[in-house]
């Protein structure tokens, strides 16, 4: 028999945790530039701390540790907001969103959602999981309804044809648009490798 109290017996707080998570982003800013600032900081704190002489050889590493974590943190918070504006962007993402699994909208969150404090694409975007590459292909493939890497691998040929003239706004390029540029430096890439 589980204690009260334990793992088996604790209830998560979606709301909580959404309104919390949501006091975290920066206000009014796009979540395009909002990855790219947090990534910027980042790296130049990465590097930073590369160069500081008065920091220790263990106390550096340690520190160095971290920032690969912070850094895929950084991508998931980036995928999470990608999926809640896809969903609150109206159909046929609200339809399709009922395919991904391990979502569910108790009272709380229902009543949240009436009165406004959370939106449906909140609510549902932050039970994904977004650990993993498979998760985030995964989901957005579900959203979307077509292979998301699929997509992605179109949108760069179209990007490269049509550098010039310009081409038309998809939800596929909304949401790769971020990761590109983010991963434009050689140390984002090193630390998207970690996952």
């Amino acid at each position: 028999m589980q204690a009260v109290g334990s793992s088996m017996t604790r209830q998560r707080h979606y709301l909580n945790e959404i309104l919390k998570r949501r006091s975290r982003d920066f206000k009014r800013v796009e979540r395009t530039r909002q990855l790219q600032r947090r990534m910027d900081v980042l790296l130049a704190a990465e590097d930073w701390l590369q160069h500081a002489l008065y920091v220790g050889r263990r106390e550096r590493l340690e520190l160095l540790r971290h920032f690969p974590v912070a850094l895929i943190a950084t991508i998931e918070s980036y995928f999470r907001m990608s999926c809640r504006d896809l969903i609150n962007s109206g159909e046929p993402f609200i339809s399709n969103s009922k395919h991904l699994r391990d979502v569910s909208i108790n009272i709380e969150l229902a009543a949240a959602i009436a009165a406004k404090r959370v939106t449906l694409g909140e609510a549902i975007a932050h039970q994904l999981q977004h650990s993993r590459r498979e998760h985030v292909t995964e989901t957005l493939s579900t959203l979307l309804n077509a292979d998301f890497i699929e997509l992605v691998e179109l949108d760069s040929e179209n990007r490269k044809r049509t550098c010039t003239n310009g081409s038309s706004r998809s939800s596929t390029r909304h949401i790769s648009k971020g990761i590109f540029s983010a991963t434009k430096s050689r140390k984002c890439i090193r630390f998207s490798l970690v996952t």
